[in-house]
């Protein structure tokens, strides 16, 4: 939103030429060259003239005069500060991103047995019985492969920790942006196909595990779900400098 600055210093009678009244003088203003009894406006009265106007040329300069006005913006910017804690002035995405991504993939391999694995194993294989839709015989054939194959054992638990991991980042991303962001209809229309799509795509394994599993492809399943969550890190970036597209723009159409 913009707002007009007063370019007369001049103390005289007032009287605002859209409402005609002389009340709330510390609102008047002199917003252009016009004189005489067009010289002063109510500030407010002229912000509503212009917010209102079909013509576009009303909404910057005076219709009499041509004066265009002295306007300055009262719009605060939008500012996510993760965002630029990723992203540099020239939208290339840091080296930060990279090291955040590396200690994800750290964190959840060394989490993985010390603190995963254990809970699986006290709750019965909870996440299985969860693939699996509580179906016990389902469960069983899934456990036996896993078990007999430490590979796919230890994959399917450092896949599942890291999908978990990045889940909640997604989650915690869409909250800090929900209450930061104040245009928020504009800026969740323009990008929630984009997170729908990433959302998809980093559980696309599980979206379709009854297939593999009836095939007997379960290993491929495991393997597919550990790709997933590595192509994450490039559909994440992606996500990242859209968001900072979106951002740009609100500010550049709003803030100018």
């Amino acid at each position: 939103m913009n707002v007009i600055i007063d370019i007369s210093n001049n103390i005289e009678e007032k009287e605002c030429r859209i409402c005609f009244e002389s009340t709330n003088v510390e609102d008047l203003i002199s917003p252009c060259y016009c004189r005489g009894t067009s010289k002063w406006v109510h500030h407010s009265c002229l912000q509503t003239w212009r917010e209102n106007s079909e013509n576009q040329d009303a909404r910057i300069k005076c219709m009499e005069c041509n004066y265009e006005y002295n306007l300055i913006s009262t719009n605060v910017p939008e500012n996510i500060p993760f965002l630029k804690h990723f992203i540099d002035d020239n939208d290339q995405i840091k080296g930060k991103y990279t090291s955040a991504y590396l200690f994800l993939l750290l964190y959840s391999l060394m989490s993985y047995p010390i603190l995963f694995e254990p809970l699986e194993k006290y709750n019965n294989y909870v996440s299985i019985d969860i693939l699996n839709y509580y179906q016990p015989n389902n469960k069983k054939i899934f456990l036996d492969f896993i078990k007999i194959n430490d590979f796919y054992y230890m994959l399917y638990y450092y896949s599942l920790n890291l999908s978990i991991n990045n889940n909640i980042i997604y989650f915690i991303i869409i909250m800090n942006l929900f209450c930061n962001i104040k245009y928020k209809r504009y800026f969740f229309r323009n990008i929630f196909l984009d997170f729908y799509k990433n959302i998809i795509f980093l559980n696309l394994a599980y979206i379709f595990y009854f297939l593999f599993f009836i095939c007997d492809l379960n290993g491929t399943f495991i393997l597919l779900n550990f790709t997933m969550q590595l192509l994450n890190y490039y559909t994440t970036r992606k996500l990242l400098l859209k968001m900072n597209y979106i951002i740009k723009n609100i500010n550049a159409n709003n803030c100018d």
